[in-house]
């Protein structure tokens, strides 16, 4: 038998398709009943079987739809009166315009011919002619990198050509083990969907048709993926129950999770925790999950350590962000388990089946290796991890695939990166029809399930169709501009030898040399060509990014330096408002002005001060006339020499002008509101500064 996808991406009008089901997110059901109405209507014959309308819809749109998909549309055409269905037979009974439809598709088709052109255009300035349906083709191969296309099996099996898709980002698998041996010698500098993500992250940037149209597709697919996998026929059905529900993810979503790869990665995986989190699922990972995270660590910072950059294109990524990589990586693996349960996401130990339990449901975990090694050239240990979580979450359903995940009894599944897994998980089933243990294994019914298509199985249409396609076209974008080996071995070939040409480029990491500026300025600067790529324009490159980065930062500096300004400017205008009210409001205190007049104005007392001392000793002397005319001169001398040189003042001011000062500082520290407080030292000083009195007392108390 052969492989029968969901969508025949090779379709002419597959596509197209994709933007209608976009136009009808609310329910795709209302697009797919437009494609059957189509086919009955365009129809020379006045009835057709079910099966007649199916082969019919593959073939004009491009989408297989599944029986009970097409039974439940056909469902609505009769409500609606377009359709009557008897002995097996539907009958059209009324009208429809097949014209304005195909006005409206053309429409849809326009627009995929202008982005193809615009494509054919962009790759042509890196001296990559492709023919249109190269192009289209290369566009499709990057739309649909995560294979939803492939994802959902109808029926079938799994044909050569699909096993030999790039599996490359599976954590050190065939990654390594097949580039290295030949070290890259046999692949191109740039791969052809390198250029094409360089486009789609180009064009997602702007704001045109193509851009438009590109989201529109995505969206399409997503939510095809999404319908195809509803567990009945109900067209209203919602997301699954999933409260309860242990998702256990692989190594790869788990590192993209704590940052271990680009911003559109991480972007992904979040939307999808978070998703999963706000429905009351529960994440969770293996124990050999752990221990492959913690390998993946170890791995990338020893080739950071050898002044390597990883191996691993998303450590790649993760790495060329870091000013210590190694000492981050390092302590990322220290604490691993800490940093994930901070986000609800936790170690399960392996559970103990009975040995009834494993009659009743397993299967042989070698008889899966062996089916798996034959298929595909991942390493052994890679291989025997995921089978061990395949294995798992299979027993822990105890035979339960009434649905993908959750439901009342909360079944567990086991979500991966990789596609190509899934693949072959569905082909093994296939192929093992025999086995008691995974018969209850259905289309669209495993153990193991994709991030893509659980992402598309749990989202709200309403309120993430935009985010979610855009998300899931950036991340395909992205993921397509992973470098070749042999322009990684170039990079460091060049990277060696410029650093020993100059060696004050010598400290600079191998990582570095990686940046996406640096990247995107050079394959300008060689315009795609390997010829091209030389010392020399490695070298002008590197200096010309440096100068431009140096032009950046001191461009930046100057905007946070003006912005500081500027805030320290409003800071201190706000400062000055706020001490100005205060000296204003406390610098009145009626305590403290009348204390000040007193002691200013105390001449009056030499002369209470005289009579007083007059009057005692007129009594003691018992001749107060003698005394008066004895005496007075001289008092009056004395007196008159301490109040012109100032003595007694001073004596008096410096006795208590600190205590006048002090009662003021009590008074502002209790009254003061909290605003003020910072300011209390400048608002007592600006108080003193400003009352004329004390100025003069201390005018005096410095005299000689």
């Amino acid at each position: 038998m052969s492989l029968k996808a969901v969508i025949d991406m090779s379709n002419s009008n597959a596509l197209v398709s994709m933007a209608i089901v976009s136009e009808n997110a609310n329910n795709p059901y209302n697009a797919f009943c437009e494609y059957i109405k189509y086919c009955i209507f365009s129809s020379s014959q006045n009835s057709v079987q079910i099966k007649e309308i199916i082969i019919q819809v593959g073939k004009e749109f491009g989408v297989n739809l599944p029986y009970n998909i097409t039974a439940q549309c056909l469902m609505i055409l009769e409500k609606d009166g377009f359709v009557s269905q008897k002995n097996h037979l539907i009958k059209r009974i009324g009208t429809y315009n097949t014209e304005q439809f195909n006005e409206e598709r053309n429409k849809y088709r326009e627009k995929e011919n202008s982005l193809i052109r615009s494509l054919k255009e962009f790759a042509l300035k890196y001296d990559r002619d492709w023919t249109y349906e190269v192009t289209r083709e290369l566009l499709i191969s990057v739309l649909d990198r995560n294979n939803l296309a492939y994802d959902v099996f109808v029926n079938g099996t799994l044909s050569n050509k699909n096993i030999d898709v790039d599996v490359s980002d599976e954590i050190n698998s065939d990654e390594t083990n097949n580039e290295e041996n030949n070290n890259g010698n046999n692949q191109p500098l740039y791969s052809d969907e390198f250029f094409v993500g360089k486009f789609i992250v180009k064009t997602l940037e702007s704001d045109c048709i193509e851009k438009e149209y590109l989201l529109q597709v995505c969206e399409g697919l997503m939510l095809c993926a999404g319908v195809y996998q509803l567990p009945n026929a109900d067209s209203k059905s919602s997301v699954s129950n999933i409260k309860g529900t242990e998702f256990f993810f692989d190594t790869r979503l788990l590192l993209r999770y704590i940052g271990c790869a680009g911003q559109a990665a991480k972007e992904a995986i979040k939307e999808l925790v978070d998703m999963i989190q706000s429905l009351g699922g529960i994440i969770c990972y293996y124990p050999q999950t752990l221990l492959e995270m913690e390998h993946a660590l170890d791995e990338a910072a020893k080739e950071i350590r050898t002044s390597n950059v990883p191996n691993d294109n998303e450590m790649r990524l993760y790495a060329i962000t870091l000013a210590n990589a190694e000492k981050t990586l390092k302590a990322k693996k220290a604490n691993l388990k800490d940093e994930l349960a901070a986000s609800n996401i936790h170690l399960r130990d392996h559970e103990n089946f009975s040995e009834t339990e494993r009659i009743q449901y397993s299967f042989e975990k070698d008889d899966m290796m062996n089916y798996m090694r034959s298929c595909l050239r991942w390493d052994s240990q890679v291989l025997q991890n995921d089978i061990d979580s395949i294995w798992e979450t299979h027993m822990r359903r105890h035979g339960d695939y009434s649905d993908y995940c959750g439901n009342k009894n909360r079944l567990p599944v086991f979500v991966t990166h990789n596609s190509l897994l899934l693949k072959v998980t569905s082909e093994y089933k296939n192929t093992r029809e025999h086995i008691k243990g995974i018969s209850g294994w259905k289309t669209n019914r495993l153990p193991i399930i994709t991030d893509i298509k659980l992402s598309c199985r749990l989202w709200n249409i309403s309120s993430n169709m935009d985010r979610m396609s855009l998300l899931y076209l950036t991340s395909n974008a992205v993921a397509a501009q992973r470098p070749t080996r042999k322009y990684i071995n170039k990079i460091k070939e060049l990277s060696a030898e410029f650093a020993e040409n100059v060696p004050e480029y010598s400290a600079i990491p191998l990582s570095s040399y990686f940046e996406d500026a640096l990247t995107d300025y050079l394959l300008e600067k060689i315009s795609g060509n390997e010829i091209n790529l030389n010392l020399g324009n490695f070298a002008s490159s590197i200096e010309e990014i440096s100068t431009l980065k140096a032009k950046e930062e001191e461009k930046k500096t100057k905007e946070v330096q003006k912005q500081l300004d500027e805030k320290s400017e409003k800071f201190n205008k706000q400062s000055e408002l706020i001490i100005k009210d205060a000296v204003q409001q406390y610098g009145n205190h009626p305590a403290f002005i009348l204390q000040l007049k007193t002691l200013i104005g105390f001449e009056w007392l030499i002369g209470i001060i005289t009579t007083i001392i007059s009057g005692v000793l007129s009594v003691i002397i018992k001749n107060p006339i003698a005394l008066i005319t004895i005496a007075l001169p001289v008092i009056i001398f004395l007196a008159d020499k301490f109040f012109t040189s100032n003595y007694i003042k001073k004596l008096l001011f410096r006795t208590f002008e600190p205590k006048i000062e002090d009662s003021l500082k009590k008074h502002v520290d209790k009254k003061i509101k909290d605003s003020e407080r910072i300011y209390k030292d400048e608002i007592v000083q600006r108080i003193f500064d400003g009352n004329e009195n004390l100025q003069k007392i201390k005018q005096i108390l410095t005299d000689n």
